[in-house]
């Protein structure tokens, strides 16, 4: 029996609401609520797993937002800390030396980072914002090269490159929405190549360049792993929004760009043809091309991920003018086994791809410096591209936690709540005990305006009892349930 999309988001809420606790005080994910968020979830021996220690550094005006994101991480698995730019500091020195602090120690080390601002809250590591310094590109490596000698990160490393609170909640709800139901989606993948200009010497040469990478992992990589691809080679620019609303989960762009372009000779595209796609599922953009992913500036790779319910999930691309060679090389290795074989996660894929291009002979050591740190990743560097159920549900429904969701810190008495509203409407939360008593009225609202609400509430006042939660607008009544030790 197919269940209605509002007992679908009371199960989900009912998930995020789960926890426990193993004897070191790791998060678990609890299978009984997975049964709850997953008509036929297959229950586990065991479903316990610890993911690692996520580090979340945001200026302090983003952080009770960030809660919420980390509640989500906590819940299935991660260990996440987050701390504010007033900790820190706010140069990258100072940011580097409480990363490399928390990285010495090894009961504080992180395995993720995520630098949860614009680069007016939390800078850029170093390099020229501008773009135009080929030789030193505005760059986070920094930040995750913590020891030797190398250009190697030692972490991953992401950054929600975001203006305000608004363009957050875009990425977070973007990013839960794909990790949640990655298993579900159809296995689509876009590999756009562009042109030259007509009249340039090596102009066949160029656009063979600029598909041949796509053709090695298409066969080696994308086809053994189920993918349909679609390749757009010198495509005009109604193709590309075309394939971008036809919710593809990769979406691949090899040639000529600027900051705020795919600019492909044959096409363009920029924040106008990303707003005007229709796509309802976020995907991976890698864009191995120019400037793209200049975050100092207004780049297409933020326009990307600041979209609200648009655009892409995470962006992969180059602050600074690139070598179409090297690019080349760059998408074999990382689309290559690192993709196939070895990893799952967004960023250590992506490392791992990095780390195979710096072996690589033939590429100038200096053209390798330059690339390691032009290339950066806008998203989550902890995000599951295969998604956190892959293995072990068969549910056929795709479910919106930002439609109404709550998450709860494993490790304490607090948890976070969202909802979304479509149209004004009054909001109600209470909450109860289980004879129905009115305990606290957590949001009275008479009207309240259309979007999305973060709201971040605490138990530690309350004895050890079970709690009934009730939320209501003019369209929806929820009810859930938590348990407090």
């Amino acid at each position: 029996m197919k269940r209605p999309l509002l007992s679908l988001l009371i199960n989900a809420a009912l998930f995020f609401a789960s926890y426990a606790i193993k004897s070191q005080n790791i998060p678990e994910i609890n299978p009984n609520y997975l049964n709850n968020l997953f008509e036929n979830y297959k229950i586990q021996e065991s479903n316990a797993f610890y993911k690692g220690r996520y580090l979340m550094i945001t200026p302090f005006e983003f952080e009770s937002t960030l809660e919420y994101f980390a509640n989500y991480k906590r819940n299935i698995g991660f260990d996440v800390c987050i701390v504010n730019t007033k900790t820190t500091g706010t140069t990258p020195e100072a940011i580097k030396n409480f990363i490399q602090n928390q990285y010495d120690n090894l009961s504080t080390r992180p395995t993720y980072i995520l630098l949860a601002g614009d680069v007016d809250h939390i800078p850029a590591f170093e390099g020229d914002p501008s773009g135009t310094v080929k030789k030193n590109p505005i760059t986070d490596l920094g930040y995750s090269l913590l020891e030797g000698n190398d250009f190697i990160a030692d972490i991953f490393l992401g950054r929600f490159a975001v203006a305000n609170i608004n363009q957050l909640k875009n990425i977070i709800n973007k990013t839960i929405f794909m990790e949640v139901n990655l298993h579900l989606l159809e296995k689509k993948a876009v590999f756009i190549a562009g042109d030259e200009k007509k009249g340039v010497w090596n102009k066949s040469y160029m656009t063979n360049v600029f598909k041949s990478g796509h053709e090695y992992v298409i066969l080696n990589s994308f086809i053994p792993l189920g993918y349909l691809c679609l390749k757009l080679y010198k495509p005009d620019v109604k193709s590309v929004v075309n394939a971008l609303s036809n919710n593809p989960l990769f979406y691949f762009y090899a040639g000529h760009g600027n900051c705020t372009t795919f600019a492909g000779k044959s096409f363009d595209m920029g924040n106008k043809e990303i707003l005007s796609a229709t796509n309802t599922i976020f995907p991976f953009v890698f864009s191995f091309a120019c400037k793209t992913g200049n975050f100092a500036q207004t780049c297409i790779g933020k326009q990307f991920i600041r979209a609200q319910n648009k655009g892409a999930v995470a962006f992969f691309g180059s602050s600074v003018n690139s070598q179409t060679n090297t690019d080349k090389i760059m998408e074999k290795k990382m689309f290559g086994n690192s993709f196939k074989d070895e990893e799952r996660l967004l960023s250590p894929m992506i490392n791992l791809g990095m780390k195979r291009l710096a072996k690589t002979v033939g590429i100038r050591s200096k053209m390798k410096e330059i690339t390691l740190k032009a290339y950066n990743l806008l998203g989550d560097p902890s995000l599951d591209m295969k998604g956190l159920f892959a293995s072990t549900s068969d549910n056929d429904k795709i479910i919106h936690p930002a439609h109404f969701s709550l998450f709860r810190n494993p490790l304490n008495d607090e948890f976070s709540l969202a909802y979304t509203l479509e149209n004004e409407s009054f909001v109600q939360i209470d909450m109860c005990d289980t004879e129905g008593t009115l305990i606290k009225n957590l949001v009275q609202i008479p009207q309240q305006k259309a979007g999305i609400y973060y709201y971040n509430f605490s138990l530690t006042d309350l004895p050890s009892n079970v709690y009934d939660f009730t939320y209501i607008d003019s369209t929806k009544r929820v009810s859930m349930q938590i348990k407090k030790q």
